[in-house]
């Protein structure tokens, strides 16, 4: 059935914060979301009022310290298993011919064993089907990563209809198994688990993954506390699979590829990491504050290609109400602001690129210039993790993850991308698909 209400598109930072933070009167259309990530139970993109608080609170507190230091070093040892695999037929350059595979095969390594507490290799097929299932974990959550769109748009008459729709089926059965029996065996004692753990070597239990901080949210609930149910928890770490693996991926592809069409600033990211090592000894967790240009090429790349362009998830108008926005133009100024009309029942979305290329907030917003964000800036007209109440609760979590794996990308190989095969051409930005070399320094 079609849709018939009004779609209004919002790209004015001020207007988009009103919007994104009066969450009674611009109500997020929850049937939608469930379609694609309500398959094993609630998570907070999904509530409202109440509920969405106490998910909030829940969720919040496993995103802590505890489990951000957890990414960096998993992150490290990652890419220093790959860097192993890389060097091992010798030579002194790597060819990467599809860097979005590299990318989300990290994605995946990394809220693995940061989220859901399991080690898989950069060799998938290196992981085993337990008894009892008919995938592998690693298959199993590639498949789902891969298909989540696909499923939710497969008709429950239509599941076993082709053998594509069959292997989306399986996969996403395989998957709630998956997190059923890391839910149930996270509420075990530690010992019990780690003796029905020993006859599965390829699972690695690791303490201050968002699942082992989840599940102490679920053990407040079963004693009787306002803590999360199990389906929750399912429902929670389903959520952070589907957000945090299409951001790292996209966020990364494109900073690998601005950055080899950009050498200078490239260098000049070199240069900082080195400092760094040179006064240190390696980089680390506690030297953050010191390779800012990394943190600031991310933003950077982000602003250029955000993630999501136009919010995935509308607003809906719960009454007649009015904004105000500015008036873009020649000349223009944010002061100069009108009162505009939104009809109850209006789909409302948030133009994510709009506001991030609007010179107003940006200058010269075409340009790749990371330093941009180590001046003054309008920090509601940065959108990549959102605004308000609703913005991104995984964004430190991605952000190390990409820092780290950018800065030691960095440290070790020059990027750059095959000219010769591939001459820029200007007006193009399908780089993230050229054949990348990177080169040993």
């Amino acid at each position: 059935m079609t849709n018939l209400r009004p779609n209004i598109y919002v790209a004015d930072p001020q207007a988009i914060k009103t919007v994104a933070m009066q969450k009674e009167r611009y109500a997020k259309d929850v049937e939608y979301v469930d379609q694609f990530i309500g398959c094993y139970g609630q998570s907070l993109l999904m509530v409202e009022g109440e509920v969405w608080r106490r998910h909030r609170k829940e969720t919040q507190r496993a995103f802590n310290e505890r489990n951000i230091r957890l990414v960096w070093s998993e992150t490290e040892d990652i890419m220093r298993r790959l860097f192993k695999i890389w060097d091992s037929p010798g030579g002194k350059e790597v060819r990467i011919d599809n860097v979005s595979d590299m990318t989300e095969t990290l994605g995946l390594l990394v809220i693995s064993r940061a989220g859901f507490g399991r080690r898989i290799s950069w060799d998938l097929t290196d992981d085993k089907i337990p008894e009892g299932h008919q995938m592998s974990f690693s298959h199993t959550l590639r498949a789902v990563s891969k298909n989540m769109i696909i499923r939710a748009l497969i008709p429950t008459w239509a599941k076993n209809l082709t053998k594509t729709t069959r292997d989306v089926t399986t996969a996403f059965s395989e998957f709630g198994l998956y997190l059923t029996n890391m839910v149930t065996l996270g509420r075990k004692s530690s010992e019990i688990a780690e003796s029905q753990l020993s006859n599965e070597p390829q699972v690695t239990l690791a303490p201050g993954s968002l699942l082992d901080l989840l599940l102490s949210a679920n053990e407040n609930a079963r004693n009787g506390g306002k803590g999360l149910d199990a389906s929750e928890v399912a429902g929670n770490i389903f959520l952070f699979l589907f957000a945090g693996h299409e951001t790292t991926a996209h966020a990364l592809s494109f900073c690998l590829g601005l950055l080899a069409l950009y050498p200078e600033v490239q260098r000049e990211v070199y240069m900082q990491i080195e400092e760094v090592i040179r006064l240190h000894g390696k980089l680390d967790y506690s030297n953050l504050n010191d390779i800012r240009l990394v943190e600031c090429v991310l933003w950077e790349s982000m602003r250029l290609y955000p993630v999501i362009k136009v919010s995935h998830v509308g607003r809906i108008a719960t009454k007649d109400s009015v904004i105000s926005v500015a008036r873009n133009g020649p000349g223009a100024s944010e002061n100069l602001r009108e009162d505009f009309f939104i009809p109850k029942g209006a789909n409302i979305w948030l133009s994510i690129t709009a506001v991030h290329y609007n010179p107003t907030y940006w200058p010269e917003p075409e340009k790749f210039r990371p330093k941009r964000f180590m001046e003054p800036y309008n920090k509601d007209a940065f959108l990549a993790f959102s605004t308000g109440s609703r913005s991104c609760i995984g964004r430190r979590f991605a952000e190390i993850e990409c820092i780290a794996a950018l800065a030691l990308l960095i440290e070790r190989y020059e990027i750059r991308i095959d000219e010769d095969k591939f001459p820029s051409v200007p007006g193009e930005s399908t780089f993230v698909s050229f054949p990348f070399y990177l080169q040993v320094l």
